[in-house]
């Protein structure tokens, strides 16, 4: 099964209650998306997956000895589109604030926690800032999923930010460029890992 790999074990003091607990939350709703696209993935239904999910079902169902031995990047981005496709349907009344390409973008919807509804503000693979949600600009990296935690106690605005890999590759976050775990106003890094076992079914 998918699992959180966080890097970000204490919050600022500036991060509110609430803050934190929407953090941890939408982290959780997207483990469950991440374990879903591997198992479906790991079924072959790639119908979700764009051209990605295309090239692996040719390299599953292809006359191959090592049927398995698929390229890394396609699971990986099979998965990825897998998960927005579930994040957009999943957040009521989900629409585009900003668009720049087929999933990148920032995004308006309302999410159900245990107690309330919440208006959110979500953007995938997208680098730039977006006054007022996202404060942080990316130029050697690009987060695949940032959610924005709104004001803190300090009256600054603060972020999450998930990146999906897979369990090979956890930790990898702190090879890319931008220094996510220091930047002052990303409140929250987490990895949300996907499971070999659920793709290959070993």
């Amino acid at each position: 099964m998918a699992r959180p790999a966080a890097w970000t074990h204490t919050f600022d003091k500036a991060v509110t209650q609430g803050q934190q607990a929407l953090a941890i939350a939408f982290q959780e709703m997207i483990v469950g998306f991440a374990a879903t696209a591997g198992q479906e993935l790991g079924a072959l239904n790639v119908e979700t997956a764009g051209k990605f999910g295309l090239k692996l079902e040719e390299r599953f169902t292809s006359d191959n000895p090592n049927p398995h031995r698929f390229y890394r990047a396609s699971v990986g981005s099979t998965i990825e589109r897998k998960v927005y496709e579930q994040l957009a349907r999943f957040i009521r009344s989900s629409k585009a604030l900003v668009s720049s390409g087929e999933w990148a973008g920032v995004y308006q919807g309302s999410m159900g926690t245990q107690t309330d509804l919440l208006d959110i503000y979500y953007a995938i693979e997208y680098p730039a800032a977006c006054d007022p949600f996202f404060p942080n600009v990316f130029k050697k990296s690009r987060p695949d999923i940032r959610l924005s935690l709104g004001k803190g106690s300090d009256g600054e605005v603060y972020e999450a930010l998930y990146d999906l890999t897979s369990e090979k590759q956890v930790g990898h976050i702190h090879a890319k460029g931008d220094n996510w775990t220091t930047k002052k106003k990303v409140a929250y890094v987490a990895e949300i890992v996907w499971a070999d076992d659920d793709i290959l079914h070993k």
